[in-house]
């Protein structure tokens, strides 16, 4: 059963490389007529929304509903961890000339 689970992990792992190689070309087509900021706020938008609709259509807050204290930090994440690190490779990318 181990090695099941191995093999789907490895399977995932390259599916992940895959995309995230594909999406490196895909976000250069992209960011060139974009502010990347405006391209970054977007992103991040949709990507929440759906994590949010799918958290909501499949366990919904089984843990309870979070508090004010635990929105603030992932608020703080998302802008660090999320925002400001895609603001900064998508501004790195749009001046590249490859």
């Amino acid at each position: 059963m181990k090695l099941d689970h191995e093999a789907k992990g490895t399977a995932l792992a390259f599916a992940a490389a895959i995309i995230s190689g594909f999406a490196i070309f895909a976000n250069k087509i992209f960011v060139v007529d974009l502010d990347p900021l405006v391209f970054t706020a977007v992103r991040a938008m949709l990507v929440g929304a759906l994590f949010f609709s799918l958290s909501i259509a499949t366990h919904g807050f089984s843990q309870g509903r979070p508090n004010g204290k635990v929105w603030q930090y992932l608020l703080a994440i998302g802008i660090v961890g999320g925002g400001l690190a895609f603001y900064l490779f998508f501004s790195g990318l749009q001046l590249t000339t490859a």
